[in-house]
């Protein structure tokens, strides 16, 4: 007589914020295969005899797919999975220079002072500022509580001689060659 189908074997591949589901059953109980019901999160997202189901979703987020398998009979079967998705990713560091007035002290004539303002770093980061031709990282003042700055530096350059400005807070930096 019929039996019950196997319980549902799901597999649930996350790339960023997508999980390709599958899932296959060993034995549909003595009987043909009916269907398969798949919730998402509790909600009905598919019925029919597909085994794949594409999602996408959003970042560091847990989902449960659930799977029922019946078949001819009535009778069924089912198993879930749980996946999560991963972590958004950190946005790219990128700073801009901008001429901030002259640099009286300067041992050149001509000499301006470099503007710098910032983007994505660490809110509220110390942030130091390496100018090219320097072995010396200078304190920059910090980062706002979302993650930027405009600052002037202790850099300077005369006109038609770009300058490599780097700046850095504790996990990471950014570069930029000022000219103007």
């Amino acid at each position: 007589g019929p039996t019950a189908p196997a319980a549902p074997s799901i597999s649930g591949n996350v790339n960023g914020t997508a999980i390709a589901w599958s899932w296959s059953v060993s034995s549909t109980g003595n009987r043909p295969l009916q269907r398969y019901d798949v919730f998402l999160n509790g909600g009905l997202v598919q019925q029919g005899t597909q085994t794949t189901f594409a999602q996408s979703g959003n970042y560091s987020t847990t989902y449960t797919l659930q799977v029922i398998v019946y078949n001819s009979a009535g009778l069924t079967a089912q198993a879930s999975l749980q996946r999560s998705t991963g972590a958004a990713p950190t946005p790219t560091r990128t700073i801009q220079t901008f001429m901030a007035g002259p640099a009286a002290s300067a041992p050149f004539p001509n000499a301006n002072y470099v503007g710098i303002s910032g983007q994505n770093f660490t809110p509220g980061a110390s942030l130091q500022v390496l100018c090219e031709g320097s072995p010396t990282w200078y304190n920059l003042g910090n980062a706002d509580s979302s993650g930027s700055f405009s600052k002037q530096a202790l850099c300077w350059h005369t006109p038609g001689t770009p300058q490599g400005i780097t700046v850095r807070d504790g996990s990471g930096q950014a570069s930029a060659t000022s000219s103007w």
